[in-house]
């Protein structure tokens, strides 16, 4: 910025108007609901009418609590699975994404004979989503969710297959917790079954 000129306006400025408007409007609602309240009678003393309000603003603000926490309930699912999302295509490079099926299967292989069965599963589930490219059932879009793919999938003959192996990798995204040989061997003839059904 060259000397004598100033900024028209940025982002701090912005938001401290924002604040004064919205504060603006809420005093002007307040107002307004003070003047439809009903007045109370004469004589009642100045505690129980402190005393009314402070519970009118309990109720209000639990009210308030209750609303956010049953909004952030039904939303959780998305910020996790957006969450899930980025760290997965970070660890995913495009590369990987264009692997045939047969190279998630020998992947697949390759991480189960090392011990690695979260990795086993997840190569599966890769390998999976492909057939469901190639089958033209769904096609592979990065931005779609496993709980999408279940809906795809929902009418198909080997939907519970379908259902063990997106389920587990849901679980697998969201857990660290070990993942035995037994995974692997329920994924594995999911894919199996899902793999014979043409």
């Amino acid at each position: 910025m060259k000397e004598g000129e100033f900024e028209k306006s940025n982002i701090g400025w912005q938001l401290s108007q924002l604040q004064q408007q919205v504060g603006e409007w809420l005093e002007l609602q307040t107002m307004r609901l003070n003047k439809n309240i009903p007045q109370l009678p004469e004589g009642i003393p100045s505690w129980v009418v402190e005393g009314l309000k402070a519970i009118a603003w309990i109720v209000a603000i639990a009210l308030l609590l209750w609303l956010v926490r049953y909004v952030w309930r039904r939303l959780e699912p998305y910020f996790i699975e957006l969450r899930t999302r980025r760290a997965v295509g970070r660890k995913t490079t495009s590369k990987t994404s264009e692997m045939p099926v047969e190279a998630w299967l020998k992947r697949s292989q390759a991480y189960f004979h090392q011990g690695d069965y979260r990795e086993a599963c997840r190569c599966l589930y890769m390998a999976t989503l492909h057939l469901l490219h190639e089958r033209a059932i769904a096609r592979h879009q990065p931005s779609r969710t496993d709980r999408e793919y279940l809906q795809l999938v929902q009418q198909l003959p080997q939907f519970q297959s379908y259902r063990t192996l997106i389920t587990t990798h849901e679980q697998l995204c969201f857990s660290d917790g070990e993942v035995l040989s037994e995974t692997f061997e329920r994924c594995q003839q999911a894919y199996r079954d899902i793999a014979r059904q043409e």
